[in-house]
Formats: structure tokens, sequence, C-alpha cells
């Protein structure tokens, strides 16, 4: 029984992590679509906004609160 919580705890922690690095994926992926239709994608301030770096912490203008682009 105690072993059956605990293999739940763990699935559903891991679920609720895949499922917030998956939206935050979709919204960088968003916001590099929005992005791409600038006229001047070469602005020193979009410089880091790549899909190699971390949208929450690296990209100018961007601001996560939970985990998600806000």
């Amino acid at each position: 029984m105690v072993l059956n919580k605990i293999f739940y705890f763990q699935f559903f922690t891991l679920l609720y992590l895949f499922t917030i690095t998956f939206a935050l994926t979709e919204e960088a992926t968003a916001l590099l679509k929005w992005k791409a239709t600038f006229k001047n994608r070469n602005n020193f301030l979009l410089a880091l906004w790549t899909s190699s770096s971390n949208a929450c912490s690296d990209w100018y203008g961007v601001t996560c609160f939970n985990g998600s682009v806000a």
C-alpha cells in the first residue's frame, strides 16, 4: 500500500513537470514563430531568442510566472 502511494506521488510529480516543460516549449516555439515575422530579425535585444536558449532566463523582454511565459 505504501509503495502504491509512493509510485503515484512520483508518477504525478513527473507528469506535472513534463506538462510544465511541454507548455513552456510550446510558448517558446510560438514566440520564435512570431519573431520570424519581424522585418529586423537581427535586433541585438532578440539575439538570445533561439531554440537552444532558455526563454524564461535568457530571452530579453520575456517574463515567466509559475513556469509559464507571462
